[in-house]
């Protein structure tokens, strides 16, 4: 069973499909725009939607009196993940730079504080 990600969970999106078979290699796979996976038009649109539903939430966390750094960049972390999927290679990048400050941030706060909160 497969879900996007954890807020899928939440409001029950998920599917149930057989695992994916190992591929025989003995080094990396690089992939290029040829041979990326392509997201199919009905894919395409939910991931669109899944995509606006993540940015929705990642406003009201950021809006929240309370933030929690977990689950913000847990929200990032899908957000690059579905652009990615998406082949929008320039937003995943974003996404994943943001991701990368705030990883910095956090342990550099973590170094000094000892805690997140």
């Amino acid at each position: 069973m497969l879900a996007p990600d954890f807020w899928d969970w939440l409001v029950y999106i998920f599917h149930f499909e057989a695992p994916p078979e190992t591929l025989d290699s003995d080094g990396l796979i690089f992939m290029t725009d040829e041979s990326a996976p392509t997201v199919g038009p009905e894919d395409r649109e939910a991931t669109y939607h899944r995509i606006a539903r993540l940015q929705h939430e990642l406003e009201l966390l950021d809006d929240s009196p309370n933030p929690r750094p977990k689950e913000k960049l847990s929200l990032l972390k899908s957000l690059a993940d579905a652009c990615f999927n998406l082949q929008d290679f320039a937003k995943a990048l974003a996404w994943n730079s943001e991701i990368l400050s705030m990883e910095e941030y956090l342990s550099k706060k973590i170094k000094h504080t000892g805690s997140i909160s």
